[in-house]
This record gives structure tokens, C-alpha cells and sequence, in this order.
């Protein structure tokens, strides 16, 4: 796992690097507040740095196995590898996390995947062969059942985009 984080200047090339304390895997970026979030799935941990200072703080996002990373308005989602949950956090600030379970019918169905955006978020538990629609205003969860096993989701405006494996 890598500890190097690297920003490129896309028009020049340019790069600056830096150390981490933690192994970082998916990144997102949250350009409403001009921070880079960071998921430590191995020490079980998230991390935000603010573009403007470059200090990173850990976050304890509740979950064992934090996976990907996404975000809607002030809130962060976390997906977590290793159970059926998603964690909620406040984009800014220090917060509680707030965990949503998924009623899977396979109970070692980790959240493999989590996107936000038209108007909700969405989480692919492939072991359990469902991609799952949570209401970001209430936390209401609604199963989605798909003919093969969801992986990975995007989302933008009006649409939704899953890659699926053949089960």
C-alpha cells in the first residue's frame, strides 16, 4: 500500500509529493470545500486534507474497512469492505458517524462501492448481488436487485452506471 500521496499540475506537469502517515487507497476530492479525502482501509481509518494547509486529520469514520469515498452536499459516505454499511459523516467539522446497514441476505456482504448523486446515494454489496439506493435526506435504504453481481457504481445528474460480474 502506498504512503506517497502526488499532486500534478495538469497543465504544467509539475509535481509535489508527500509523505503519509497511513497507506492511502481510493481518493475523492470535495471541491465544495477544497479537501482531499483519503480512505486507510488497512488501519481502518479515513483521512481529510484541506488543499489549503496540507495537514492531515484521521477521521474515524466508524466502519472496519473503509473503502471508497463519496459525497453529497456536507455529507461524506464511506463505504465499508468488510460489513453491509455505509458510514456518514459531516464533510466538515468533527462528527459522530452515523452508520446505515443494508438488510442483506448475505451477512458477509461488504460494501464494495459507494457513489452519490441523482438524488441519492448508491452502494454495491456483490456477495449479495444488489446495489442499493439510500435517501440521503431520511437514510432510508431500498434494494435494487440487478441479474448479475453489482461492483462498481457511478453516478451523475440523471443516470446511474454499474460494472457487474457475471455470478
Amino acid at each position: 500500500m502506498t504512503r506517497t500521496l502526488t499532486e500534478v499540475d495538469p497543465r504544467t506537469g509539475a509535481r509535489r509529493s508527500m509523505r503519509l502517515a497511513d497507506p492511502a487507497t481510493p481518493l475523492a476530492w470535495s471541491e465544495r470545500y477544497g479537501d482531499l479525502w483519503l480512505s486507510n482501509f488497512t488501519v481502518g481509518t479515513v483521512s481529510r486534507m484541506p488543499a489549503a494547509t496540507r495537514v492531515v486529520e484521521t477521521v474515524d469514520a466508524g466502519v472496519t474497512n473503509p473503502g471508497w469515498v463519496a459525497f453529497d452536499s456536507d455529507v461524506v459516505w464511506v463505504s465499508d469492505w468488510n460489513a453491509p454499511r455505509v458510514a456518514r459523516l459531516g464533510a466538515v467539522g468533527s462528527s459522530t458517524p452515523q452508520l446505515v446497514s443494508l438488510p442483506v441476505s448475505n451477512p458477509t456482504a461488504g460494501v464494495w462501492n459507494v457513489a452519490a448523486g441523482a438524488g441519492g446515494v448508491s452502494a454495491t454489496t456483490p456477495r449479495d448481488g444488489a446495489l442499493w439506493r439510500i435517501d440521503p435526506q431520511t437514510n432510508a435504504v431500498t434494494r435494487i436487485t440487478v441479474p448479475h453481481l453489482p461492483t462498481f457504481v457511478a453516478v451523475g445528474a440523471d443516470e446511474l452506471w454499474l460494472t457487474v460480474r457475471a455470478g
